[in-house]
């Protein structure tokens, strides 16, 4: 059986309730053709969902693969 591929990045991203989630991007030519934001974005008493608006801090990371 296949999972989705949001239902994956979920269990990716958030594998425990009690963790902090984060967003995806995936960009081509320059456009976002999927964005999501997946578990919480803060917890406890004002917990809030993470969701593709959530503003945060970020650092790029790339795989390090390139074309042939």
């Amino acid at each position: 059986m296949f999972l989705s591929l949001e239902t994956q990045l979920d269990n990716l991203i958030c594998p425990q309730d009690f963790l902090v989630g984060g967003a995806v991007a995936v960009v081509k030519d320059n456009q976002i053709v999927y964005g999501k934001g997946f578990g919480k974005s803060r917890l406890g008493e004002n917990e809030q969902d993470f969701t593709s608006d959530t503003i945060v801090s970020i650092k790029i990371t790339t795989s390090g693969r390139r074309k042939a």
